[in-house]
């Protein structure tokens, strides 16, 4: 469990140990189920090194039951402090992952999902800075209708609860969460989630257009199936 005298700003991903048949399996069948988990593996570890690059904040990782061992075998001396959620849906998932780093001294939370390589950090800086101007809950847009970012600074059970999730209403419906919960909203910028061919060859338009994103372990998943997802439909 995170020790209570972390800084007052908590960084969390969320994530579960890749495993061939159970993550990103949309990808497949372009990709082997094997390929699907070595790409989940990349990604995480690349959106560790995302937040890692995010000054003044304690990073922790939050994991389903049962994922601890897996993790530790993936990241190593990568993992950092982790700490298991209850079993559940991905907003019962969000909900308690928030609520452990308030209960543990953080004042300030942003929670992001694992598959995002590309992630620019300054979306992350931008969560921070509209928290410290005063905002309730911040977003971030996902592109297929959902949000890769939640910041907030109270644990606000009613925005996780009665959402359709893994639909494009996911968004909407959190909006309308925050206005009916009289909060106050700030978003970041949008961004994608990487679910399909299509998204796997936009990270790699994007990580070559800006070589100094840490982004490494993603870089070598791509250049080993680049060619392979040149000729591919979406």
């Amino acid at each position: 469990m995170p020790h209570p005298m972390h800084p007052r700003r908590a960084l969390i991903v969320l994530a579960k140990a890749p495993a061939a048949g159970m993550t990103k399996t949309r990808l497949c069948p372009h990709l082997t189920p094997e390929e699907a988990a070595a790409f989940a593996a990349a990604s995480l570890l690349d959106t560790l090194a995302v937040a890692r690059s995010i000054e003044g904040c304690a990073l922790w990782l939050a994991h389903p039951p049962g994922a601890a061992a897996p993790l530790v075998a993936l990241l190593g001396d990568d993992l950092p402090p982790a700490f298991a959620i209850p079993p559940g849906d991905v907003g019962m998932a969000m909900c308690a992952a928030i609520e452990c780093a308030l209960g543990h001294h953080a004042t300030q939370v942003v929670l992001i999902g694992s598959d995002l390589p590309s992630l620019p950090p300054t979306h992350i800086e931008h969560a921070f800075a509209r928290l410290d101007e005063g905002a309730d809950v911040i977003l971030g847009p996902a592109e297929d209708g959902g949000y890769y970012l939640i910041a907030a600074t109270a644990p606000h059970p009613a925005l996780f609860t009665d959402i359709a999730w893994s639909t494009d209403a996911v968004y909407a419906q959190t909006v309308a969460k925050v206005e009916a919960s009289g909060l106050s909203l700030a978003t970041v910028p949008p961004w994608y989630d990487i679910d399909g061919v299509a998204d796997l060859r936009r990270c790699m338009d994007d990580l070559a257009a800006h070589p100094d994103h840490p982004a490494t372990a993603t870089r070598a998943f791509l250049r080993a199936v680049k060619d392979r997802l040149e000729r591919m439909g979406n």
